[in-house]
């Protein structure tokens, strides 16, 4: 069952009034981000609380309704904070890839037309040789007040006596470029009401419940993780988990310290979920490794003749020791192999279809 926030999902009429249900959320965890030692935790009010504070900021400094404003950067709780900022001002969040070559990056920020880029310390010296048009102002997401570029200096003190811009349903949230099949980059506008229609869409699937934990390995780069790896979650106010790499031991470290339930993934990352789960099975001695992979051929064996769900059985000490959670596997943007399928499956997730996504979706659990 939704919660009791559901009917205020369901109104939603512009991404920026997202930041009023996140208010809702309270104290409840928002996001966990794991790194190289411990992890980062953000709440629910504190999400909402900085978000809505560096909106009347971006608002102070000259950012207005239908303005561009770019997004450079990996996954991070600051990330999500500068994009519901950005909407909830009037503007439009366009991400960009961070994997980009300076020649295409220039292009995108000469076609967005964008003044202002959140971006990391890292990313800074590259803006800095760009062949570009625009004079970009940087703000920098991971560091601290002492550095005048900080996003923190964004975050107004006194929100109270400044109106954000309304935009109408047919106006641009977000600005997606993707290279397609010409390889030159193409600007991709989604409306709020394309937005909030995916939101409402994927939750009538009933794919996701108040009670789970999401891991969101996927750049926020793409519409996909965007609205089912960030934008769904928030919603319902479940916890997102960013493990620290995409390696497969990390991705395995997160399932377990994050106690997810949920993943939203491409086929690649299932592939290296699965050499994760393979290499810590074979950490545990020659013996365990044998068991695994015997157990694993005999439950995939078992599931494709009789259709029982062996693996919940045969591999549950595994899973108990991995993500014992774990119950759904969300793919997309690709087609998923149909042997790794197999072999997730013989783990003890079994298959459905999810279609109400912004791109197709199989699913897991």
């Amino acid at each position: 069952m939704l919660s009791k926030h559901r009917q205020a999902i369901n109104d939603l009429r512009t991404l920026g009034s997202m930041i009023d249900v996140l208010a809702e959320h309270g104290d409840r965890q928002a996001v966990l981000a794991l790194q190289e030692e411990g992890a980062e935790s953000w709440s629910y009010g504190d999400l909402a609380d900085h978000a809505r504070r560096m909106a009347h900021g971006l608002t102070k400094v000259g950012v207005s309704r239908g303005d561009h404003v770019v997004l450079f950067a990996s996954s991070q709780p600051e990330w999500m904070v500068a994009c519901l900022a950005i909407v909830a001002a009037g503007a439009v969040a366009t991400p960009v890839d961070v994997q980009v070559d300076d020649q295409t990056l220039s292009r995108i920020l000469d076609h967005s037309g964008a003044e202002l880029i959140f971006t990391t310390a890292e990313q800074a010296g590259r803006l800095e040789h760009l062949d570009t048009t625009v004079r970009l102002r940087t703000i920098l997401l991971d560091v601290g007040e002492g550095d005048t570029r900080s996003w923190r200096h964004l975050l107004a003190r006194d929100d109270r006596h400044t109106d954000f811009a309304q935009p109408d349903l047919d106006e641009p949230a977000a600005l997606f470029y993707t290279s397609g099949t010409t390889g030159s980059p193409k600007g991709v506008p989604l409306s709020h009401a394309n937005l909030t229609f995916q939101i409402g869409a994927i939750l009538g699937a009933n794919v996701v419940t108040e009670d789970d934990r999401m891991l969101l390995p996927l750049p926020l780069h793409h519409v996909y993780p965007f609205v089912m790896g960030m934008l769904v979650p928030l919603a319902l106010g479940l916890t997102i988990v960013l493990p620290h790499s995409l390696t497969g031991p990390q991705l395995v470290r997160a399932l377990k310290e994050g106690e997810v339930s949920v993943i939203t993934g491409v086929p690649r990352l299932y592939s290296a979920l699965y050499s994760g789960i393979e290499e810590r099975a074979g950490s545990s001695g020659k013996l365990a490794a044998t068991l695994f992979g015997v157990s694993a051929r005999l439950s995939t064996w078992i599931r494709r003749r009789t259709g029982m769900d062996a693996g919940k059985v045969m591999m549950r000490p595994l899973r108990e020791r991995l993500g014992p959670e774990l119950r759904v596997l969300a793919s997309g943007g690709a087609p998923l192999d149909p042997d790794l399928a197999r072999k997730l499956e013989g783990m003890g997730c079994g298959s459905s279809s999810v279609t109400a996504s912004p791109r197709p979706l199989r699913s897991f659990h």
